[in-house]
C-alpha cells in the first residue's frame, strides 16, 4: 500500500495533498495550544520552544540524509542513461566487421532494441520493454556465438562480444537502478515526522494565541518541497525530476531507429534510413 502510494501516485498530486495535510497539521496544534495561552509558565514556554527547535533540526538532519541518498540514486541512473547509449552505439559500429548477413541481422536487432530502451513511464509498458529486451539479447547473443564460429579475425570478434556484453550488464544494471530506491516505510515515517514538526510548531503558536501566518507558512511549504523533491527523486517512472532519455534518443538517431513516434528526426519521406542501405 505504502508503495502504490509514493510511487503509484504522481509526486505533484502526492506534494499537493502532503501541503493541506502539513497546513490542517499546523491549525490542529495551534488550536491546542490556544487553550492554555497565558496559564503556563515562562520556564514551561521555554520549554515547549527549546523541543520545537529540537524537533525541527531532527527533522531538517534525517531531510538532508534522505535527500543525499535520492540524490545519489536518481545520479546513478542518469549515468546509466549515457553508458548505455554509449554502449548500444559502439555495439551497432562494431557490428560493421561481421559478414553482411550477419551484420545486417544484427544491426536491424539493435534498432529494435534501444527503441525499447526509452518505453512510456506506465508499469506494463516498462514491462514488457523489459522482457522484449531480454528477448533481442538472446537474438543477439546468437549472432555473436555465430560470429564467433565465423573465420573472421579474433580481434574484431573480441570488440564485438565484449561491447555486446557491456550493452546487456548495463540493461541489467538499469534494471536494479530502477528498482532499487529508498523503502516505502522510511519515506511514511519521514511524512509522519514532519505532521509532527508542524503540528508541535502550531501548538507553540497556540500558547501565544497569535498566528504567524508568514514564518508557518514559509515552513510548511519549504518542508512540503523538500519531501516533495525526495519523493519525485526516488520515482524513475514520473514527476518533474527524470532521468533525461536523450542519449538513448540520439542513438535511435544516428543509427535509424524508428520508434512509435515515428522516424527520426532530419528523416526525409522516400529516403531510406541510415544504416538500412
Amino acid at each position: 500500500m505504502l508503495e502504490a502510494v509514493f510511487f503509484g501516485l504522481d509526486p505533484r498530486l502526492l506534494g499537493l495533498i502532503v501541503l493541506i495535510v502539513l497546513f490542517l497539521a499546523t491549525e490542529a496544534g495551534f488550536r491546542l495550544g490556544r487553550p492554555y495561552a497565558g496559564q503556563i509558565e515562562s520556564s514551561q514556554r521555554s520549554q515547549a520552544t527549546t523541543l520545537q527547535a529540537a524537533i525541527l533540526g531532527f527533522l531538517a538532519l534525517v531531510l538532508s540524509f534522505t535527500y543525499s541518498g535520492s540524490y545519489n540514486r536518481f545520479d546513478t541512473r542518469r549515468q546509466l542513461v549515457i553508458q548505455e547509449a554509449n554502449a548500444i552505439e559502439t555495439t551497432y559500429l562494431r557490428a560493421g566487421t561481421m559478414p553482411e548477413k550477419m551484420r545486417e541481422r544484427t544491426r536491424a536487432l539493435l534498432r529494435d532494441y534501444v527503441i525499447t530502451r526509452t518505453p512510456t513511464p506506465m508499469p506494463k509498458a516498462v514491462e514488457r520493454a523489459i522482457a522484449k529486451a531480454e528477448r533481442l539479447h538472446e537474438a543477439l547473443w546468437k549472432q555473436a556465438e555465430q560470429f564467433s564460429r565465423s573465420g573472421a579475425d579474433p580481434a574484431r570478434k573480441t570488440l564485438f562480444i565484449s561491447s555486446l556484453n557491456e550493452t546487456i550488464d548495463l540493461h541489467t544494471s538499469r534494471v536494479a537502478a530502477y528498482l532499487y530506491r529508498a523503502p516505502p516505510a522510511l519515506l511514511f515515517v519521514l511524512h509522519v515526522g514532519a505532521v509532527i514538526a508542524v503540528l508541535f510548531m502550531g501548538y507553540v503558536t497556540g500558547l501565544d494565541n497569535r498566528r504567524f501566518y508568514i514564518g508557518l507558512g514559509a515552513m510548511v511549504v519549504l518542508i512540503t518541497i523538500l519531501l516533495t523533491v525526495i519523493v519525485d527523486l526516488e520515482n524513475a517512472r514520473m514527476g518533474f525530476i527524470t532521468a533525461s532519455q536523450q542519449p538513448l534518443l540520439d542513438v535511435q538517431e544516428n543509427i535509424g531507429a524508428v520508434g512509435p513516434e515515428g522516424p527520426p528526426r532530419g528523416f526525409q519521406p522516400g529516403s531510406r534510413l541510415p544504416g538500412t542501405e
